[in-house]
């Protein structure tokens, strides 16, 4: 049934329109820009003349703190992004990243292992994602991630949390999924960057509360007198050198 609904979410790609506002650069600069729609949500591929099938992917803030994304834009990597900013790595989320990235595969040749980009609460859906899909992630950047809910009531948590009911997990312990769960990724090369000041998503209340202890590849960049913005580093060829390594196997 799964590998049923996974085909039906690939049929439920839209056709492509034109670009528009964010990605209208990256055109006019002769990049092939998809914007369409996978599995009912907005789903965005920049994709290089000559692209060399690396890619990044963000699941959230499409043009926000770009500087990473142009750097491997420049390199022969593709972009990509599906609006997932709301969900929170519920279930049906994860299953439509999963057909986002077949599409990317089967209409770009973009490799099977994608790098994913967790900037503030993407973060939450980055480390869910791999945790739960770790031979399909290279690596990990993580900037001001979101880690655990425990403080957090809103009105999308709480349908996510539905999800997660439903398929077997309490609410209490989706809301520390990600912590519970990381040393599914202790193997996937991880760079984390925050601002030292961020009062939005303190680290040490967040991904400063993980046990990192086993981990074979990390590295934690924090920002003296920086709050939650600006995400990045200016210039950002620390982060670019980390993710440009060769693609893990």
């Amino acid at each position: 049934m799964k590998a049923f609904r996974l085909l039906f979410s690939l049929l439920l790609v839209s056709s492509t329109v034109s670009a528009q506002s964010w990605e209208q650069p990256y055109a006019d600069r002769g990049f092939t820009v998809q914007d369409t729609v996978i599995c009912g949500r907005r789903a965005v591929f920049v994709v290089p003349k000559e692209a060399n099938g690396r890619w990044i992917a963000r699941p959230a803030f499409i043009g926000a703190f770009a500087q990473v994304d142009d750097a491997l834009l420049e390199l022969g990597w593709s972009f990509g992004l599906l609006d997932l900013m709301d969900e929170y790595a519920a279930p049906d989320a994860q299953e439509a990243f999963t057909a986002f990235c077949d599409y990317g595969r089967k209409r770009y040749g973009l490799s099977r292992k994608v790098v994913l980009e967790g900037l503030s609460r993407g973060g939450w859906f980055s480390l869910v994602y791999a945790e739960n899909h770790p031979d399909r992630v290279d690596k990990l950047y993580l900037d001001a991630p979101l880690c655990v809910l425990t403080n957090i009531r809103n009105e999308h948590i709480r349908k996510a949390a539905e999800q997660w009911e439903a398929a077997g997990i309490p609410e209490e312990k989706f809301r520390t999924y990600a912590k519970d769960h990381f040393a599914r990724v202790k193997g996937v090369p991880i760079i984390v960057v925050y601002g030292a000041a961020d009062p939005t998503v303190p680290f040490e209340q967040q991904f400063g509360t993980f046990d990192l202890s086993g981990c074979r590849d990390l590295s934690i960049i924090g920002k003296t007198g920086i709050g939650h913005h600006p995400h990045s580093l200016s210039p950002c060829d620390t982060i670019v050198r980390f993710l440009a390594r060769p693609e893990r196997l």
